[in-house]
């Protein structure tokens, strides 16, 4: 390249300034590792940078309000930890989140669980009870089968019972007849145990062979449950 075909000294700098700038401004919202190639590879990097996030916020830190690839990025961690029992490091995380985006429900959900595992029952309740005051099948009813686990761990023995029934009667599934029914037998309830499994394996009688396939699992927990509560001859 020659001396006419190279850019002037003060595009250049101004370049070098615009990417000095946006790679910090990058660090400071935690934008995903992704930016910083498009920042100095991409032509015009900087520019599309500042269009996309600063301009139109499209990609912000984890939890954000507009839930894009970082936040989503975020969430996943924060579950997988929680899954791992790593309830300190998942809570931080769902901490991050909610600072940012104060009513994600998916946060809110995985900070009651963390809760739960730090021994904090009662702290998990409080959080459970407003994730199902705007929606009480909220994750496919797993917030609600929470619910009941930690009013019980939180010695609310009589109120789990009673959410498991509604609930119960809500989905009509085996698995939560299920659940009714091991926090029945732990209350003292055998007899009423045994009849919630009964009446759950009934429910198989008029399932389809996909349902059935389905729900598999549950049946040999039921039978299983139904042999252990079964007094022997």
């Amino acid at each position: 390249m020659n001396a006419a075909q190279r850019p002037p000294l003060a595009a250049v700098l101004i370049a070098l300034a615009a990417a000095v700038w946006t790679i910090y401004d990058a660090r400071q919202r935690r934008a995903p590792s992704y930016w910083y190639l498009i920042i100095l590879l991409a032509p015009a990097g900087p520019l599309i940078y500042l269009v996309v996030v600063r301009w139109l916020g499209l990609t912000l830190a984890p939890g954000s309000a507009a839930q894009g690839p970082s936040a989503l990025t975020g969430l996943a961690q924060a579950d997988a930890l929680e899954r791992a029992e790593k309830y300190l490091p998942a809570e931080r995380l769902y901490r991050e989140i909610l600072a940012e985006t104060p009513e994600s429900q998916p946060a809110l959900h995985g900070l009651a669980r963390c809760r739960m595992g730090a021994g904090a029952a009662r702290e998990a309740v409080a959080i459970l009870e407003g994730i199902l005051t705007k929606d009480r099948t909220y994750g496919d009813y797993s917030a609600a089968l929470d619910y009941a686990d930690a009013l019980w761990e939180s010695g609310d023995r009589s109120d789990a019972i009673e959410v498991l029934e509604r609930l119960s009667e809500l989905s009509g599934r085996l698995n939560h007849r299920l659940a009714l029914a091991h926090y029945l037998e732990l209350s003292g309830q055998r007899e009423r145990a045994l009849s919630e499994i009964k009446a759950g394996m009934a429910l198989s009688e008029s399932w389809s062979p996909a349902e059935r396939e389905q729900n598999q699992r549950w049946l040999d927990h039921a039978q299983q449950m139904l042999q252990e509560l079964t007094p022997s001859d």
